[in-house]
């Protein structure tokens, strides 16, 4: 009995586990731990688009959180969130959150870790197709990102009366 506990402890973390083991660590803030974790589950499951986009939040997090020298390598950390979120698109195409996260990236990161308007640009246009307020509230920021604060306005207020019950366009 004593060696199939040891066994067991000694096994590797199926993908689920190691999701739900860096989540924990994630919602912690211990965000290099959880990073292992979900490097681990998409080695273990690389056709999930969930588990990459977990990994891209570490990365991501991680580089938000660097200061001093650290800065440096959190211009690695935004390239390798761009890869994960990119990859999680690539996988499932019509995922709104994975839509929804690399949109975010293309809006809010400096060119220089990969951030680029056009791109941000092409997502709002997928997201419209596939959830018409979720892509008004990606327009509207595009238009709070280029300080086009009527426009942001308008778009909001049409995701409104479009989805008058979703809350998601009161918050944006």
């Amino acid at each position: 009995m004593r060696a199939l506990l040891v066994l067991v402890f000694l096994a590797p973390l199926t993908a689920a586990a190691c999701t739900e083991d860096g989540l924990a660590l994630f919602v912690q803030e211990k965000y290099k731990e959880s990073e292992k974790l979900f490097e681990q589950a998409v080695a273990e499951n690389p056709k999930s688009a969930e588990c990459r986009l977990w990994l891209g939040r570490a990365y991501g997090r991680r580089a938000e959180r660097a200061s001093g020298l650290a800065k440096i390598g959190a211009l690695s950390l935004g390239r390798k969130l761009r890869v994960k979120f990119t990859e999680a698109v690539e996988l499932e195409p019509e995922n709104l959150v994975a839509l929804q996260a690399l949109f975010e990236f293309h809006v809010e990161a400096p060119g220089i870790v990969g951030g680029d308007v056009d791109q941000a640009r092409a997502l709002a246009e997928r997201i419209a197709a596939l959830h018409p307020g979720m892509g008004l509230r990606a327009q509207a920021a595009l238009h709070r990102r280029d300080e086009d604060w009527p426009a942001a306005e308008a778009a909001l207020r049409k995701a409104i009366d479009l989805e008058p019950e979703d809350v998601g366009h009161r918050l944006s």
